[in-house]
């Protein structure tokens, strides 16, 4: 008999990826202790969880304002279906332009709903994201349909975190 079941192993890799989330800058000595495992183990999970490409890499949450820019969102909507676009998709992505236009991309996803796109992007002030916006529209005119332009106002938790100033929420709720 297996030393242990499939589940407990995909169990054991989520506690990990949790912990990972929390803080990717723990040691495999730190994770071991709070989750009761080996450090033998966790380098074991995390190496085989790069390998199947289950974490695409680690990163550090930036609080835009505190570098004095803000977080935007884009959506767009596809003129064509998918399949048509699919290619040229995967090469504007491969190709990320967005440092020519003063924004750091912090994200794009494929999305269900009224819209095909999501961009998430960070950018000094609305200008630069709206020329952002149409860089976009105008470089990708023959693919987008439309695409409109959101401005985060406050975020609460962001790529999990939660904002460690949460309680400045308050000076939003306006009576």
């Amino acid at each position: 008999m297996a030393r242990s079941s499939n589940k407990q192993i995909a169990e054991d890799a989520q506690t990990i990826i949790r912990e990972l989330m929390e803080d990717s800058r723990q040691s495999p000595h730190e994770i071991a202790e709070k989750c009761g495992f080996s450090r033998q183990k966790v380098w074991r999970v995390i190496n085989k969880l790069d390998e199947e490409k289950k974490i695409w890499g680690y990163t550090a949450v930036v609080d835009d304002n505190a570098d004095g820019s803000n977080t935007y969102f884009a959506l767009g909507r596809v003129k064509a279906p998918l399949f048509e676009v699919v290619d040229q998709i995967i090469e504007i992505v491969n190709g990320d332009k967005s440092r020519q236009c003063d924004v750091r991309l912090l994200g794009t996803y494929y999305v269900n709903g009224l819209y095909d796109w999501l961009v998430i992007f960070s950018a000094q002030n609305m200008i630069d994201a709206k020329r952002f916006c149409g860089y976009i529209q105008k470089e990708y005119d023959t693919y987008l349909d439309r695409i409109d332009l959101m401005e985060s106002v406050f975020p609460l938790i962001k790529f999990g975190k939660i904002n460690s100033n949460i309680e400045q929420l308050k000076e939003f709720a306006i009576s």
